[in-house]
């Protein structure tokens, strides 16, 4: 190597001509691969189809998952995030002088075909008043039915005093009478009412079998034994002591609520009559 070719601090590299580089190791080549070459685009064509099918896989799989979560709302219903349903009728307010009312859970089935026109100013409930409402007095209690006693039938021993007289039992049944009617016997009722109707007649059920024929009469008091009578009858004689015969009296129009007395008298001595029941008719 002559001074040209050495290195040095102005030259650090040498040239060397071709001759001199020596050569690369050569490489081993390659067997040749008898498979025939894959067809141009077929291993492209394989990625994309892999693609689309990992794709449709989770397309798939979420369409699954969204449905399974709506399906599980929908059977649990959410708590605390939806107030609860109102029921289908609600009480309204009522007015300050009307009662409750009910309003319809649904409007009615049938719309109306046409709607009038409505004018004029809407109504205006009145203000609530601060003054207690004022009830209505209760209304006073029905009188008591009139005292009527003197038109019902009065058992002739029924009385509340006598005078001479005795209570014996009839002969063809349970009920019982007054006998031995002399002069100067009497009976008392108390409390007969009459209404404002005036009654003006007697009715008296009565039997006479007074020897030799004879009869009694029969007065009607009211209120004093010893006052003017309001009717006198005289009992004629039926010849038997248990039939009873009734008779009718003609009496002076009489109201109110009286004692009445009935008195006896008779010009013979012997008892002359007997009386079962009287009853006065207007």
């Amino acid at each position: 190597m002559d001074e040209s070719q050495r290195p040095s601090r102005v030259r650090p590299y040498v040239f060397r001509t071709n001759a001199e580089v020596p050569d690369p190791p050569s490489m081993p080549r390659e067997l040749p691969d008898d498979r025939p070459p894959p067809p141009a685009g077929r291993s492209s064509h394989q990625a994309v189809t892999l693609r689309r099918n990992w794709i449709g896989v989770l397309i798939a799989v979420f369409s699954v998952a969204t449905m399974v979560v709506v399906l599980a709302l929908m059977r649990e219903p959410a708590t605390g995030l939806e107030p609860a349903a109102r029921p289908a009728t609600e009480i309204l307010p009522s007015w300050p002088s009307g009662p409750l009312r009910e309003q319809p859970s649904s409007p009615p089935s049938v719309a109306p075909s046409s709607f009038l026109p409505v004018t004029g100013q809407a109504a205006v409930p009145a203000a609530r008043s601060s003054s207690p409402r004022r009830t209505s007095p209760a209304p006073p209690p029905a009188p008591p039915p009139p005292n009527a006693t003197a038109y019902r039938i009065v058992q002739a021993e029924d009385f509340d005093e006598q005078n001479g007289i005795k209570v014996e039992a009839d002969e063809s049944g349970p009920g019982s009478h007054i006998g031995f009617i002399t002069t100067g016997d009497w009976v008392r009722y108390d409390s007969v009412g009459f209404t404002d109707v005036p009654a003006n007649t007697l009715l008296i059920s009565a039997s006479n079998w007074a020897a030799n024929n004879g009869t009694g009469e029969v007065e009607v008091h009211l209120d004093n034994r010893s006052g003017a009578p309001i009717g006198r009858m005289t009992i004629p004689n039926n010849a038997d002591w248990f039939t009873f015969t009734t008779y009718s009296m003609k009496i002076r129009p009489t109201t109110g609520v009286h004692t009445v007395y009935l008195t006896f008298s008779s010009r013979q001595t012997e008892e002359f009559g007997n009386i079962d029941w009287f009853r006065f008719q207007h």
